[in-house]
């Protein structure tokens, strides 16, 4: 299992750091860029060029501390567990292809319409939090991946589809992040 931990990271002028949870303490000005743990699972642990590739990003333990599973599978113990399925603050993507060979991120995140425990259940807080971590969690998958994105570089420019899934009309919705390329960090602030 490959685990990497990357601290302080700058970014146009501001600290990012990668928080995915509902914490109420969202902020891209943290002083301390937090531990990010990388699991490669199924076949990109022996085919590191595996295609489509599927993210799982969860809260690992610790506050601000986040997971990022990469594979040709989602992790679904990470998604089954007790934690996650309480908080539901998962996040998953799959990097493929459109129909016409373009390469695209499809990123999901449960707004509502899961069971969530009370004191994290309002759709409106649940969207504001997805959206304010979206840009540095987006980081985080390429980070985790970079080598990935070395050897194949036409996928930093995959467009990234964020799909909400919500019960309320206005929540649910298909957003367009830019593309995945945008969301690199810079080669000095990778550890």
């Amino acid at each position: 299992m490959n685990r990497c931990h990357i601290k302080n990271v700058s970014r146009h002028g501001a600290t990012r750091v990668v928080a995915w949870g509902v914490a109420p303490c969202y902020t891209s000005r943290m002083q301390e860029f937090p531990r990010t743990f990388v699991t490669f699972i199924g076949a990109a642990q022996h085919n590191p060029d595996v295609t489509p590739r599927r993210y799982t990003l969860t809260q690992a333990g610790a506050a601000g501390s986040v997971a990022v599973a990469v594979g040709d599978v989602f992790d679904y113990a990470a998604l089954l567990s007790p934690r996650t399925q309480m908080v539901r603050d998962e996040l998953t993507a799959e990097l493929g292809r459109d129909e016409g060979g373009r390469p695209e991120l499809h990123v999901h995140c449960h707004v509502s319409g899961v069971k969530v425990a009370p004191p994290f259940s309002d759709p409106t807080w649940r969207a504001q939090i997805f959206e304010a971590a979206l840009p540095i969690a987006l980081s985080a998958i390429h980070w985790a991946d970079r080598d990935f994105y070395r050897r194949h570089p036409e996928y930093n420019r995959a467009r990234v589809l964020v799909h909400f899934h919500a019960q309320e009309q206005e929540l649910d919705r298909l957003a367009a992040y830019g593309w995945l390329g945008e969301y690199a960090l810079d080669e000095e602030d990778t550890p």
